[in-house]
């Protein structure tokens, strides 16, 4: 990206950016966590997720300001220079195998119906097509809040500054809420979170609908941020839970690509709608009512997957 001048390269370089960053960097360590952790998987991979919380709090802002004194070129070569540096590390660290290949494939968890899903079955599994839809809406809305945060504040009258002013609030409870419900996942399961979820998500989009100032803003914010945690610990815990360990690796893959596609869904379907005059405020109604309508689609679908998980030996 740093020395690309060629229009016709940008898709290449974007595309591998996305595959071997926003993909790979998050998927690889969640399958990872939730092999090498059975008892307390949730707490695991909620500590795990850490560094990508904080590096989304706080490297966009130490970007921006280099940016005063260096070209955007010149950051993004000395941003592959750094990652090239940790590997060696990263080597090292993993030298040796923490869950030898053998003992890892015999001491699988499995998941419902006493076995480890494939990729195959997973997608002719109904509860896996009834829980999609709240696989792609958080990153979906989401995305879409963020990318059209200008148009939504100069609707609301706020000042662009106040609204980013919420994002350490959001970042803050991101991190809480994660830690908190790898807990409540290692004591309770990962069933009931993933029930109910999207209730916070919902409602902090109705608060940012009705909301007439900044502060109740922030009460959306950080009810939206809560959901984004929770979600974090889920995407991982849920899977090896349900599906098995076994075939984690390329269980997981599929919700990551759903959770990619809605991510470029979001910004194209809601910048789509305000150039029809479907201004932001108006299309967070529509959110809401999906997200419910998610909810009660994962309440009924795993009531039902309950059972079959409670047959294990």
């Amino acid at each position: 990206m740093g020395v690309n001048q060629s229009v016709w390269l940008l898709p290449i370089v974007i595309f591998a950016l996305r595959f071997t960053g926003q993909g790979m960097l998050m998927h690889i360590p969640g399958v990872s966590m939730a092999r090498w952790f059975n008892e307390s998987r949730g707490k695991a991979i909620a500590i795990s997720k850490l560094g990508y919380a904080i590096g989304y709090a706080f490297l966009p802002m130490i970007f921006v300001t280099f940016m005063n004194y260096h070209p955007w070129r010149f950051l993004w070569i000395v941003v592959s220079v750094i990652v090239v540096m940790f590997i060696p590390a990263i080597l090292f660290l993993l030298k040796n195998e923490k869950s030898p290949k053998a003992t890892a494939i015999n001491k699988t968890s499995k998941g419902m119906l006493e076995k480890n899903w494939t990729r195959k079955e997973t997608l002719c599994n109904r509860l896996f097509w009834m829980i999609s839809p709240s696989i792609i809406f958080p990153s979906m809305f989401n995305t879409a809040l963020f990318f059209q945060q200008v148009h939504f504040v100069n609707i609301k009258g706020w000042s662009h500054v106040m609204f980013v002013s919420t994002l350490p609030a959001y970042t803050l409870t991101t991190i809480i809420s994660m830690i908190v419900a790898g807990w409540a996942i290692d004591r309770w399961g990962s069933g009931g979170l993933m029930s109910y979820y999207l209730l916070p998500f919902a409602g902090g989009f109705m608060i940012l609908w009705m909301a007439g100032s900044i502060l109740q803003a922030l009460i959306g914010i950080i009810l939206i941020a809560l959901t984004s945690g929770i979600n974090t610990a889920l995407s991982s815990t849920f899977w090896a839970e349900y599906y098995g360990t076994r075939y984690l690796g390329e269980v997981k893959s599929i919700s990551s690509a759903m959770m990619v596609i809605g991510s470029a869904i979001g910004p194209g379907l809601s910048g789509l709608l305000i150039d029809l005059k479907f201004d932001f405020t108006k299309q967070i109604l529509g959110i809401v009512i999906l997200t419910i309508f998610s909810t009660i689609t994962n309440i009924y679908a795993l009531k039902r997957a309950k059972l079959l998980l409670m047959r294990k030996t």
